[in-house]
């Protein structure tokens, strides 16, 4: 029996403390003392729900690793507990309208531009504790400006035809000779964390080195590699060995081939920016620890297990407890180079820590050229690989690093922000820009190969000249101002008042169509419709409607339609698989299960490459769009990359979308399913995280939980995904009675249940924010528990007709009271179109009326208004879309018919003879995209 909230409530002090995370319950009251973020971080959530503040610190596992067992008290019924009301403040509004007219990722051309847009779209505590340095942040500026100093001596006159940029990095053959270095709480920046960084670096073969402080856990990133890819493993050692020991050898376990011990941080340094912060609502218990002062910025309070007694006395017990190579990260100068030599280390780091810990300490390009002659001159070279960090931007640093003798370069910032601000694909798209930086400066300087670099072809006499001035801010606060220019000097323009005129047309009910000749709608700043008026022209609504708003007319801008258009209000597809968009129109001879085999799920599984992802969900928006479709209920995929990447392009496109990461963990090829429920639902939840991380409103983009049909879920998986309902009210959509050899299967998989929607319900998924797609052959008990439950139904003809499905019976059910919307169910249907869908809704129903029944046949009012209003209440969305009333939100498509004496318009001939009724019908049966 879960806990409910009230359970949990009762235990809101120090006495007795518990939490909720992820819908478990916590006693966390002996665990107030020792964690590292003090008492007070936890006690503001005692007897609350505490998962948003918790994520972005700590790994999922925390709590379970750390607490006895006794301590997790169990599942908690998300129904039962108090939400508190999230007040968005005037800074938050302006980091979402940053968000809203940030640069396509086309725009980004250098790591710079990642960071620009970073910088305005990351929240202000997580900016500050990736951006800060220690104190004045003098060598955080001067890890970037070294390289400055360094110039270099091309050779003419070489075949460069060919460049091969490969090399080796601790006996592991690499593409391009830079790595990702750790960097702590991935999260802070992206609700998937690391892991994204994880799925780029294996894109490009590409080094990850695993940090201690990561937001994930070691092994939820060790998961997230795929094949052969390579990743290190970055240590602050704890104070207790025996952790330490046991976290080294993990990871050699789970196969690491380097670990990294960080040898600069016996105590982190000031990092102001982060302090100023407070960071009064973050903590971690990464590993163990004590009371620490908060006071002292996010790093330092995540970090109290850190051992300060760590000495070259502790190397030979390193080398004792593990196989992997040991390379110390953090040396600063030669003397330290040559003693790790001596103690059998396999590399080191030359690295100032990101100019986060001791100020006016050298950068590693310096340290590099003091290191690499005496290295020469002892005969040493070879004995000890080189690699250097810090303040790398672009391929011209990493070549120059690699010339003065370096074996690789890390790179840290740079991939955060990019992942920040875009994902993965902003991740894939930095790594493939330094790819390309790559190949052009090693032809520009006359080498073909990593071999080919040295000192010869670099000028680094004015490395060591030092004119340093205390600066007013970081580097990272004052980069590359013709990006930053798109938020601050040419953005779009800003939201106005708008005066529309014309002709408007919506559903007023299902029978009925409201035409509203010569009108005036005002919509104001916002995007609402505050005043519509019949009979109105443009002077009359400036001396009658302005007045009333309050409106001047200088503010207003004027949008009229052509005697030949009408605004008509934007259609809501209910039900559309994006991840099937280049199978559109094909379905061969098959029917539903054989289709899936043969085209969805090869398909489908393709995607789980961003770029192809990119690409298809990018057409799709656009063919839908372009067919009038304002709002669609998207299916994406089983990969949380690909579903984010589609969530990000609606955004991207202004398209109001509920996307959901498809869940599937039986039945389905080995090649694509999930691996356990478990990992399903995880795997949602990080999907829902990124969702809300670029929308947290919900105001455009929203999260919508998708178990694919009963058959692909186990019984875990549909109960688990009806847990995360009831604890964040998120909407479901799922396939229902589409084919008969479906309903076969699913009598034998859920023997117990008297019908296909029963099993819904006996899984909690049969709610009033429930879109069951296709409804073909339900049973009179299947309809009546329907309406029971208030789930909604998506009517998608084009696909039933096309994969020979069936005929659903609109009218019976809309006589029993169902609510129902238009679908497209694209690629199962042909066309993006709903008005296809519309047409094809009529059709259906007169070959139902053929059959007997001739009440069954809708009418094109009726079918309209199941693409819209009916749409809208399907989605939830009936206060705000779907038609013209004072109040609703604008969300229109305007509709062009154009006379036969005219310039054609699309397929539709009007001949001006015709009434609005019969231009319609036109428009119903014969138009398509070229009318919108």
């Amino acid at each position: 029996m879960p806990l409910s909230g009230q359970d949990v409530a009762q235990h809101n002090s120090k006495d007795s403390c518990w939490v909720i995370v992820h819908g478990e319950a916590y006693d966390v009251t002996e665990f107030l003392p020792e964690h590292p973020g003090g008492q007070k971080i936890i006690l503001k959530y005692a007897g609350k729900d505490a998962t948003e503040e918790f994520d972005p610190i700590h790994p999922p596992d925390t709590l379970d690793k750390y607490l006895h067992k006794s301590k997790h008290l169990g599942p908690v019924d998300m129904g039962t507990v108090v939400q508190e009301k999230k007040e968005i403040n005037p800074e938050e509004e302006g980091r979402l309208e940053r968000i809203a007219r940030m640069p396509t990722l086309e725009q980004c051309y250098n790591l710079l531009d990642f960071e620009a847009v970073a910088k305005k779209v990351m929240k202000k505590n997580a900016w500050a504790y990736y951006s800060s340095g220690a104190d004045d942040e003098i060598t955080l500026r001067e890890n970037h400006s070294a390289f400055h100093r360094i110039w270099f001596r091309p050779r003419i006159l070489q075949d460069v035809e060919k460049i091969d940029f490969s090399t080796t990095m601790l006996g592991t053959k690499v593409d391009i000779p830079f790595y990702v270095t750790a960097t702590a709480l991935g999260k802070l920046g992206n609700p998937e964390g690391e892991v994204v960084l994880t799925r780029a670096a294996k894109t490009h073969n590409v080094v990850q080195m695993i940090p201690t402080l990561a937001s994930c856990s070691f092994d939820e990133i060790m998961d997230a590699a795929q094949g052969d890819q390579v990743q290190w493993m970055q240590l602050y050692v704890n104070k207790d060995r025996a952790i330490t020991k046991k976290i080294v050898q993990h990871a050699e376990k789970r196969g690491c081939k380097g670990l990294f011990i960080t040898v600069d941080a016996p105590q982190l340094g000031r990092r102001e920016k982060d302090m100023r912060t407070k960071f009064t609502d973050e903590g971690s218990r990464v590993q163990s620890g004590q009371e620490t002062d908060k006071s002292q910025g996010a790093a330092r309070a995540i970090s109290s297990f850190i051992d300060p007694s760590l000495s070259w006395k502790d190397i030979p017990w390193f080398l004792s407890i593990t196989k992997m190579p040991i390379i110390l990260k953090g040396v600063q100068r030669v003397e330290d180079v040559v003693r790790a030599i001596e103690a059998g280390c396999h590399g080191v780091v030359l690295s100032n820590h990101g100019g986060r810990q001791l100020e006016t300490s050298r950068s590693g390009i310096e340290v590099l050229a003091e290191v690499m002659p005496v290295l020469r001159q002892m005969g040493l070279e070879n004995r000890i690989e080189i690699f250097i960090d810090g303040g790398v931007r672009r391929a011209t640093d990493i070549i120059k690093a690699l010339c003065l003798g370096a074996k690789g370069v890390g790179i840290g910032r740079p991939f955060l922000y990019a992942m920040s601000a875009y994902g993965e694909p902003g991740v894939d798209r930095a790594m493939q820009l330094l790819k390309d930086e790559m190949e052009m400066n090693m032809r520009l300087i006359g080498c073909t190969s990593i071999a080919d670099l040295n000192p010869s072809l670099v000028d680094a006499r004015a490395l060591s000249s030092h004119t340093t001035t205390v600066p007013v801010d970081t580097l990272s606060n004052q980069i590359y101002d013709p990006l930053l220019a798109v938020f601050i000097m040419a953005p779009p323009s800003p939201p106005q008042k708008t005066l529309y005129l014309g002709t408007f047309i919506h559903c007023k009910d299902l029978e009925h169509l409201e035409f509203l000749h010569n009108t005036a709608v005002c919509v104001d700043e916002k995007g609402t419709i505050v005043a519509v008026d019949k009979d109105c022209d443009r002077t009359k609504a400036e001396q009658t409607l302005f007045p009333k708003l309050g409106w001047s007319s200088e503010d207003v801008t004027v949008r009229a339609a052509k005697p030949d258009q009408f605004f008509f209000p934007g259609f809501i597809d209910t039900h559309i698989h994006a991840s099937q968009y280049p199978n559109a129109g094909i379905f061969g001879k098959t029917t539903l299960m054989d289709w899936l085999e043969t085209y969805t799920f090869p398909m489908e599984s393709s995607l789980s490459d961003p770029k192809k992802a990119q690409t298809v969900y990018t057409q799709c928006i656009k063919r839908t769009l372009s067919h009038g479709t304002t709002t669609a209920s998207y299916y994406a995929t089983i990969s949380v990359p690909s579903t984010n990447i589609l969530a990000d392009l609606c955004l991207s496109h202004g398209q109001r979308a509920f996307v959901g990461r498809c869940c599937m963990d039986r039945l389905s090829p080995d090649y694509y399913r999930d691996v356990s429920a478990a990992q399903g639902l995880q795997d949602t939840r990080a999907s829902i995280a990124h969702i809300s991380s670029i929308d947290p409103t919900h105001a455009l983009i929203t999260p919508i939980l998708t178990p694919r049909f009963a058959p692909s879920c186990t019984s875990e998986m549909m109960h688990g995904l009806s847990a995360i309902h009831q604890e964040t009210n998120l909407p479901i959509q799922t396939h229902i009675s589409e084919n008969h050899g479906e309903m076969e299967l699913v009598k034998k998989l859920f023997p117990d249940q008297p019908n296909y929607t029963a099993v819904y319900d006996a899984h909690g998924l049969l709610t009033p924010k429930t879109i069951l797609a296709h409804a073909v052959h339900l049973s009179e008990d299947e309809v009546k528990l329907i309406k029971e439950r208030r789930s909604k139904i998506s009517h998608c003809p084009v696909s039933n007709s096309s994969i020979t499905s069936g005929t659903a019976k609109i009218r019976w059910m809309l006589n029993q009271g169902v609510e129902i919307g238009l679908g497209t169910d694209m690629s199962g249907g042909y066309s993006a179109s709903i008005l296809e869908a519309a047409r094809h809704a009529l059709l259906v129903s007169r070959h139902v009326a053929m059959g007997g029944d001739e009440e069954a046949k809708l009418s094109i009012e009726e079918v309209l208004y199941l693409g819209t209003r009916g749409g809208a209440k399907v989605v939830g969305l009936e206060e705000r879309v779907g038609g013209f009333e004072v109040g609703m939100e604008w969300d229109v498509q305007l509709v062009g018919l154009g006379s036969v004496e005219e310039e054609e318009v699309g397929p539709v001939d009007i001949f001006g003879w015709e009434s609005w009724d019969d231009r319609i019908a036109k428009w119903v049966f014969n138009g398509d995209d070229r009318n919108t």
